[in-house]
């Protein structure tokens, strides 16, 4: 599926894995050690998935069992991502802004909130603020578990908006860890999912079950533990700044991401593509 300048999702044919391993990292939440267990007969586990794309992450959490509440402001992504991508229906669909839908949404009303909203080389940055991460916490459950999908540059001067995106995540979370999506990646644009709660980030050991019979899910979740990112130190984080509502210049300083997500783009598809379709 296109959107703008980006692909946000695909999936092979012949198995339905998707072409991004890393997707399966925003489900990962689930396995973080320490949340209360689900009484047997007791109430789904609920999760809000902020950004839908194909449906990746919502979709393997339905099949868990999971109540899963979508939030995607493009009702042409969800009515694709049902219509050729296999999506279940929801437990409840917002058709808006992921910022608005917070704002309206009860307290402790989630276990997991997945947040993926990249697309066309950048993020909308209302969604990255210190703001908008407290009202993620307000809406998880104490022991929820927030998975946050970005995709940036970890080295160089471009760096400071990832690792602003990690302070400001500090800043609500007591605990964050990342990981990129392969171990041979180390430089250039990389994509990476933040996982963040009041618990340690420790995950519990997989079982048959979490891989939902899919070769790429049982990939990424094997090699996971050797994509981990070390925490940034004290030179990058000198960098790094709490991003605000009032102090926001994530889209400022993500253009150097953008314009390599771009040239990307074209090397997966030739340029007639983007400009005809």
């Amino acid at each position: 599926m296109r959107s703008g300048h980006s692909l946000i999702g695909g999936h092979y044919t012949a198995t339905n894995d998707s072409i991004y391993a890393s997707f399966y990292y925003m489900e990962t939440g689930r396995m973080v050690k320490g949340r209360k267990p689900v009484a047997a007969g007791g109430a789904p586990e609920t999760a809000l998935s902020i950004g839908l794309g194909i449906g990746v992450s919502a979709n393997s959490l339905i099949r868990h069992g999971l109540d899963v509440d979508v939030a995607e402001i493009d009702p042409v992504v969800y009515q694709y991502a049902r219509d050729y991508f296999g999506l279940p229906e929801p437990r409840r669909v917002f058709i808006d802004d992921g910022r608005r839908v917070l704002e309206r949404a009860e307290d402790a009303s989630y276990d997991y909130v997945l947040h993926d909203v990249f697309t066309g080389g950048s993020v909308p940055k209302q969604l990255f603020s210190l703001e908008a991460l407290q009202e993620i916490r307000r809406v998880l459950k104490p022991d929820g578990v927030l998975t946050l999908n970005y995709v940036g540059m970890f080295n160089g001067s471009e760096a400071r908006a990832t690792w602003s995106v990690w302070r400001t995540l500090r800043e609500v979370f007591p605990h964050v860890a990342s990981y990129k999506q392969a171990p041979e990646v180390t430089d250039g644009i990389i994509n990476a999912v933040f996982i963040a709660s009041a618990l340690p980030i420790e995950l519990r050991d997989w079982e048959e079950g979490d891989y939902l019979d899919g070769d790429m899910r049982y990939f990424a979740f094997t090699k996971m533990a050797e994509c981990k990112l070390a925490d940034p130190d004290a030179n990058m984080l000198a960098t790094a700044s709490v991003v605000t509502d009032a102090n926001n210049p994530l889209d400022t300083w993500q253009w150097l991401t953008a314009s390599e997500h771009w040239k990307t783009m074209r090397s997966v598809l030739p340029l007639t593509f983007w400009l005809n379709y």
